[in-house]
């Protein structure tokens, strides 16, 4: 059967160090093209991964990619991700999450691809991350409490962006006696290595419970997101989940309806 290209994941700029690429197999080489001049490469550790380049690229420059699998090589990606240049002005940064007592987990968007940005709590940083397509998301060193002082900044190729003032942080502990009951996406195929789960509260710790085993957890830093489940799922399992937001605010939900 032959070997199918993988996708890269723009946007990319001048800026980036690391490119995303998807549709690669666990396992195999793949090797970064700006080009066609080799520019980066790295054995693929999942489906959706994301390797350090080499060499810079520069606006412009247009980058495929390969995998590599014994003595296979794939053609390199049919569509290509052209490099932008870096802009003039480095903006602000949004907030994708919403800010919510005991989350340790934030999404940001709107980022230059390649910027590092920092989410500090007045002076404090708490979590420091690189946008590889326009997104940056981070687990927290603290996890968020009241009175905070949310700010946000980005820094593309040494040109820091607007620094931005986030909500206050919603005081979840007050308003909920307990969190809402997880939802589990149906249909589940046997063979498949993702679960999405739905009707989570941001910054919540998600444990994905498997009857076949193991379980698993991640922070979710929105509503629906989907988890990588290895192994991947076998016939007649069933699957539940559940959330909590821990530390102070020990608010846990009730099991989701298991899905077979």
């Amino acid at each position: 059967m032959t070997l199918l290209p993988p996708r890269v994941i723009g946007p990319l700029s001048e800026c980036s160090t690391r490119v995303r690429v998807q549709g690669q197999l666990t396992g195999a080489t793949v090797t970064i093209y700006a080009d066609g001049v080799q520019v980066g490469t790295g054995v693929a550790s999942w489906s959706d991964d994301v390797f350090s380049l080499a060499a810079p690229i520069g606006a412009g420059q247009q980058v495929s990619a390969t995998q590599t699998v014994g003595l296979e090589t794939s053609i390199a990606s049919p569509e290509t991700v052209q490099v932008q240049a870096k802009p003039p002005v480095v903006g602000p940064v949004g907030l994708r999450s919403h800010l919510n007592q005991c989350g340790e987990c934030v999404w940001l968007e709107g980022l230059v691809p390649g910027a590092k940005v920092e989410l500090r709590d007045g002076g404090t940083t708490i979590a420091t991350g690189e946008s590889y397509d326009g997104n940056a998301r981070f687990h927290l060193s603290t996890p968020l409490a009241a009175g905070m002082d949310i700010k946000a900044q980005q820094d593309a190729c040494g040109t820091a962006g607007v620094l931005i003032e986030g909500p206050p942080v919603d005081i979840l502990v007050e308003k909920l006696q307990s969190l809402p009951t997880p939802v589990v996406n149906a249909p589940l195929h046997e063979c498949e290595r993702r679960v999405t789960i739905s009707n989570i509260v941001h910054g919540a710790t998600v444990t994905l419970l498997r009857s076949a085993g193991p379980n698993q957890a991640a922070c979710f830093d929105l509503d629906s997101l989907w988890m990588g489940v290895n192994p991947p799922l076998v016939l007649g399992e069933t699957i539940s989940a559940r959330q909590e937001l821990l530390g102070r605010c020990k608010l846990t939900s009730a099991d989701a309806t298991p899905v077979m």
